[in-house]
């Protein structure tokens, strides 16, 4: 058994890690343990430079896709721990993703993290996640998700 542990690491970097669950309860821990590769820095860097062109009323989506447990969660853990926490952008530590941080203006972005689970529908948790960053009643902010878009822009 040894010797197949052995031969692993002359494939891979085995390094230690920490599991973290809650992304948005410690935004500088999840940049900091969230491990680049070049494929996720040029992809990191791609959505900051992305968002810093972005212009209110003309937003822009993005979808990440990947199998249960390549890293998903943790990526936008880290996304939404540079757009909305401009103390923490100085500690990014790749080199390419904190050059196009720079791009960001200097304020924070506000992030709504839409909880899968926590209502009835999608639409519902959507809003409510919204609300929560805007700090106002769910239902003020309209029926639909275009609604709820545009109201979250308006502010």
């Amino acid at each position: 058994m040894k010797r197949i542990a052995e031969k692993v690491k002359d494939l891979v970097e085995v390094r230690s890690h920490r599991n973290l669950s809650a992304f948005a309860d410690s935004p500088g821990e999840v940049l900091l343990t969230y491990h680049f590769t070049e494929f996720t820095a040029a992809v990191m860097s791609d959505w900051l430079e992305d968002l810093a062109r972005t212009s209110l009323g003309r937003g822009r989506v993005r979808v990440l896709t990947g199998q249960r447990g390549v890293g998903k969660s943790h990526f936008i853990g880290a996304f939404s721990a540079i757009v909305s926490q401009t103390e923490i952008r100085s500690r990014i530590p790749e080199a390419s993703v904190a050059l196009s941080a720079q791009s960001l203006r200097r304020r924070k972005y506000p992030v709504a993290r839409v909880r899968r689970g926590a209502g009835e529908t999608l639409f519902g948790e959507l809003r409510s996640a919204v609300a929560a960053v805007l700090g106002t009643d769910p239902e003020l902010l309209g029926n639909t998700v275009d609604d709820v878009l545009r109201s979250a822009a308006g502010r």
